[in-house]
């Protein structure tokens, strides 16, 4: 039986938080044809977005794949997608569906137990983007090996795109696009404390920024975090996200009369420029957004909070 013509090889189906990963994804793909929808508004603006997303997910992609994470599915447009998802699988059967978990959320009770999913935590991100690739050639897609030429062309587009964010690194939107990107990591990880580190809640946390300096505070130890750049350029500055085993004295909040103390660990964050994420972050070799370097920063001061509670239980013992 010979497989249907489709226009997309990729539709993406996912909660906001998971764009960015999306348009990573569609990326990394190409040329593969990827549907992520906020790379398709002058289609859809026009239109009646059922019919749209109703078309795409329904009959004009090869795999559907879904970004799935705790709420996907529940209400809004990811609760129309996944119905339209789940009846083509009943329809066609399972092979033109795909399911990524972003996060810890339990696989949804309507995926067979035999289906095999994926998962960002134990898959890095160019072993999905392989599955990916295998599982379109499986479904028709024209997924061939690239060429000489091929690679020469791709090199020549990403030479063009770090001149042209060289250029741009000097100017007002850089700047400010930076500006935003900082006050959102400080943002993301303040709210996180507040929202958890509330009285009587039985943890000790705290956040604030001053002097250039954002510090916090979590279940007894700390974290600065400190953006330096001598020379102007957006792309030559670093941020430093410091980790300590102890509370560090917060600007306009708690003072500790601890003196100088020497910091545990120490990333470094770069300001980058990518087609997927526009101005964002590098840290450990990877662009993130300034939610995913937060929510880093978040699971570190966690790690080291319990790592400080345990030796002290076996102080305590001994």
């Amino acid at each position: 039986m010979s497989t249907p013509a489709r226009k997309y090889d990729f539709a993406f189906s996912f909660l906001t938080p998971d764009l960015p990963l999306a348009l990573r994804l569609a990326d990394a793909l190409a040329p593969l044809a990827s549907f992520v929808y906020s790379r398709a508004q002058e289609n859809i603006a026009t239109r009646d977005g059922m019919d749209v997303f109703g078309t795409v997910f329904g009959q004009e992609s090869r795999l559907n794949v879904v970004l799935y994470r705790a709420g996907y599915g529940d209400a809004g447009w990811t609760n129309f997608e996944c119905d339209v998802i789940k009846s083509r699988c009943l329809n066609e059967g399972w092979n033109n569906f795909v399911l990524l978990r972003t996060d810890k959320s339990p696989v949804p009770k309507w995926v067979p137990p035999t289906y095999i999913y994926g998962d960002f935590s134990v898959m890095g991100f160019d072993s999905v983007v392989d599955v990916l690739r295998y599982r379109a050639r499986e479904a028709g897609a024209d997924v061939r090996k690239q060429t000489a030429s091929d690679y020469l062309a791709q090199l020549a587009a990403d030479n063009a795109f770090e001149q042209e964010t060289e250029q741009l690194s000097l100017q007002p939107p850089a700047l400010e696009a930076l500006r935003n990107n900082r006050g959102r990591l400080h943002e993301s990880i303040e709210r996180v404390i507040a929202e958890h580190a509330r009285p009587g809640s039985g943890l000790d946390g705290e956040a604030g920024f001053g002097q250039g300096v954002f510090g916090a505070n979590l279940g007894g130890v700390g974290c600065t975090i400190n953006y330096h750049n001598p020379y102007g350029r957006v792309t030559r500055g670093q941020l430093y996200i410091r980790f300590y085993d102890q509370p560090i004295s917060i600007p306009g909040r708690r003072q500790y009369l601890s003196g100088r103390i020497e910091a545990v660990s120490e990333y470094v964050a770069k300001p980058i420029r990518t087609r997927a994420l526009g101005w964002c972050w590098e840290l450990e070799g990877h662009p993130r957004t300034s939610d995913e370097v937060a929510e880093f920063v978040l699971k570190e001061l966690v790690r080291l909070s319990r790592s400080r509670a345990s030796d002290s239980g076996a102080d305590a013992d001994a």
